[in-house]
């Protein structure tokens, strides 16, 4: 059942109330990801099937010196 707007506003405010102090974005990644994903009820395993090798790529071309992703992909 797909959430309200007032549910995702709730789980909203409060993604951002847990997040608005981090500062080691590398080590809690995952965990960004996943609670962000939750504000809209989606799993994030669900999203990065899809989405996984096009971010990847993208990720690479704008980031090309980031270790937080290194993958075969190729760039061209």
């Amino acid at each position: 059942m797909p959430l309200s707007w007032n549910e995702i506003k709730t789980r909203a405010l409060a993604f951002s109330k847990e997040w608005e102090n981090e500062s080691s974005e590398d080590a809690e990644a995952k965990s960004f990801w996943d609670g962000f994903f939750n504000v809209f009820g989606v799993p994030r395993r669900y999203v990065s099937t899809f989405l996984s090798p096009f971010v990847k790529k993208i990720f690479i071309i704008f980031f090309p010196d980031s270790e937080s992703l290194h993958s075969p992909v190729s760039t061209v």
